[in-house]
This record gives C-alpha cells, sequence and structure tokens, in this order.
C-alpha cells in the first residue's frame, strides 16, 4: 500500500514550514478553520486585490468630487479593465491548450495602460497569473505606477490642468 503523503505549508517565499508555524500564524490571524497556511495565503491574497480595487475607487471617486475630474474618465478605465479581462482570459485558455501565450510584458502594459482593475479580477476569477511571484512582484509595481500618474495627472499640481 503507498502512503500518502502531503506537501507540507509553505510561506510567503515557497519555503516549507512546519505545521507547527502554519498552525499559529492561522490562529494569529483568527482562521481557525484552515488546515495548510497556502489556503490563508490565498484568502490573503484575495483580500489584497479588493482592497486595491476598493482604495483606487475611493481615490477616484475622492478626485472627481474634490478637483473635478471629468467622470467620464471611469469609462476609459472600464474599456482598458475589459480589454485586459480578455487578454487574461485569452492567455488563460492558450496556457490549457498549450498554444502560443500573451507575453507577460503585454499583459503588464496593458495594466499600467488603466487595465489593471481588469486585471485584478482576471486573477480572482480565472485563477491566472495569481501565484507567479515575479509576475505579482512587477503587476503591483504597475498598479502604483499607473494610481500614481493618476493621481499627479488629475491633481491641481498637474501639467495638464489649467491654472
Amino acid at each position: 500500500m503507498v502512503e500518502n503523503r502531503r506537501t507540507p505549508p509553505r510561506d510567503l517565499f515557497g519555503t516549507a514550514r512546519s505545521a507547527g508555524i502554519a498552525d499559529s500564524f492561522a490562529r494569529i490571524l483568527g482562521l481557525y478553520f484552515l488546515q495548510d497556511i497556502d489556503c490563508a495565503f490565498e484568502i490573503i491574497r484575495a483580500a489584497m486585490r479588493v482592497l486595491a480595487l476598493v482604495l483606487f475607487a475611493a481615490m477616484f471617486g475622492a478626485a472627481v468630487h474634490w478637483w473635478a475630474v471629468p467622470p467620464a474618465l471611469a469609462v476609459l478605465y472600464a474599456a482598458a479593465s475589459a480589454a485586459c479581462f480578455a487578454m487574461y482570459a485569452v492567455d488563460k485558455a492558450a496556457a490549457k491548450a498549450g498554444r502560443w501565450r500573451t507575453s507577460e510584458n503585454l499583459l503588464l502594459l496593458m495594466g499600467l495602460a488603466c487595465g489593471w482593475p481588469g486585471a485584478v479580477v482576471a486573477q480572482q476569477l480565472l485563477r491566472h497569473k495569481s501565484h507567479k511571484r515575479s509576475f505579482a512582484a512587477r503587476f503591483w509595481v504597475t498598479v502604483l505606477a499607473n494610481s500614481a500618474i493618476f493621481m499627479y495627472l488629475v491633481s491641481p499640481v498637474s501639467i495638464l490642468r489649467p491654472t
């Protein structure tokens, strides 16, 4: 009879950890129902994605309210997000079928070009590009860059705003 061996839980950096540490971490977070640390980190990653969307929506709303940014700018973000979501879906289908894939740089560029909210939703719903650490790190840099550029361009100190 073959023994069913379970792989050890992993931390943020992919290092195997003992069940005791994983259980302690889950207990600290109040996640008593979790059996291993991978599940806890998936919940944390999902919460971070939702938080990013909520914070950007609040930032966008504040810019519309205080700096008279046209709400129609939301249409640009919605269109870019839909296009980015579609690119993630096509890439996921290509990955499953073993076909030619969309380059990571193109996916990152689409995210930087206002499509990152759609990419966040695609990563969560399609479970695509959500676990590769090197991509995730570069993706979140593009999210921060897009948000910073947005805030600068719509703020009163922008060179695009009339004085």
